[in-house]
């Protein structure tokens, strides 16, 4: 039955729910002031399409605690004077989605007096294209997605970064005891240009290993399928999400590598616009990415009824998937979401992107407005 609700679900990196375990992930570099918003990147090459579409579901706990108090509380303030209505977008289901879905779920938003219209678009190269046509606002994506799409001639902008390194779990059929194991064999990821797929591909060759020639890369555009694929040896290992690796320990497989191993940073989840938006629109801006903030407090505060709204959002109801995702998602939240230079710097090459400072794609004086006028947490 578990594996049936899976279905519905669909990683960048990554990225990436939650497991137990793993090195620390370094802070971010933060980010010096950027360029005036009307100095947009230079178009580059295009480059294979990367959406964050990393999948990760989880499950609420039927005994969920009433929230404590945190930081950030709904009725903490009152709200705000209206600032108007944007339209906005996530991408995944995912536990890196949950400051955006504890803002909508908390009435955050509201209490900035911003009318947030969500909705879900599944992977970001779907949702890019609705930014940059003006149909969205805000996009809740990964930043990846907006370095790729201004390297290309788009408009758009990185605001913040709260998931910041690759991980993964590479799980495989016995037999396979280490990355070395993987020559000759058949490794499958989500889709082509998705952080799975570029995360795969660094860590096969940080091992001596050619993709598509050492080991052939297969996509399986979810995690169940790939489930099923390992289970009947149509594959014999897959770059998944946590926590969907303990779905394929279940059936049989084991985990081979944890790739938080690679310190890879990489703009796995954050807030990106468009330079004409946050120009245009600077109140809506503001107070989007304060409710933000507030739901990384809240998450950070309130285990018990941020499982629950994950469960909610993802209609997942087991509890172990749940505590997982939560636990692994606490082990490299960021916060404050500064965008990350160094995870920017990373993914120009994988786009072509060479020779351009990572600076010109972030605005990071929005946040920065955004932390001081919300304060400190309390």
């Amino acid at each position: 039955m578990l594996t049936r609700r899976l279905s519905a679900l669909t990683l960048s990196v990554v990225i990436v729910l939650s497991a137990c375990g793993g090195s620390a992930t370094p802070a971010p570099s933060s980010v010096p002031p950027p360029p005036p918003s009307s100095a947009a990147p230079k178009p580059a090459a295009s480059a294979p399409a990367a959406s964050a579409s990393a999948k990760p579901a989880a499950s609420t706990s039927a005994s969920a605690k009433p929230a404590g108090s945190a930081s950030g509380s709904a009725a903490a303030k009152p709200a705000a004077s209206s600032v108007g209505s944007v339209k906005s977008a996530y991408v995944v289901l995912s536990t890196h989605t949950l400051p955006s879905w504890i803002a909508d779920d908390q009435g955050f938003f509201k209490q900035q007096g911003l009318d947030v219209q969500f909705s879900y678009i599944a992977g970001s190269t779907a949702a890019v294209p609705a930014l940059l046509s003006g149909e969205l606002g805000i996009l809740h994506a990964s930043p990846a997605s907006a370095v790729q799409a201004a390297l290309k001639g788009g408009d758009t902008v990185v605001l913040a970064q709260h998931i910041g390194t690759a991980d993964n779990r590479l799980v495989a059929r016995p037999g396979i005891n280490s990355i070395a194991d993987l020559k000759g064999k058949s490794l499958a990821v989500t889709r082509a240009g998705t952080v799975s797929d570029l995360i795969a591909r660094e860590m096969l060759r940080r091992n001596n290993l050619v993709p598509d020639k050492d080991v052939s890369i297969t996509f399986i555009g979810d995690q169940n399928a790939m489930a099923a694929a390992l289970q009947t040896g149509t594959i014999q290992a897959a770059l998944v999400d946590v926590p969907f690796y303990l779905i394929n320990v279940r059936n049989g497989a084991h985990v081979v590598f944890n790739t938080r191993e690679l310190n890879y940073p990489y703009p796995v989840d954050g807030i990106v616009s468009s330079r004409k938006f946050v120009k245009e629109h600077p109140e809506q801006v503001d107070a989007f990415l304060k409710g933000y903030l507030q739901g990384i407090r809240f998450e950070k505060a309130n285990p018990q009824k941020t499982q629950e709204i994950l469960g909610k959002n993802t209609k997942e109801t087991d509890a172990e998937l749940l505590k997982t995702a939560y636990d692994n998602e606490m082990e490299i939240l960021v916060d404050p979401p500064v965008p990350s230079l160094d995870g920017i710097k990373t993914i120009l090459p994988l786009f072509e992107g060479e020779g351009h400072d990572p600076a010109e794609f972030v605005d990071n004086g929005p946040l920065m407005k955004a932390v001081q006028e919300l304060g400190s947490a309390k």
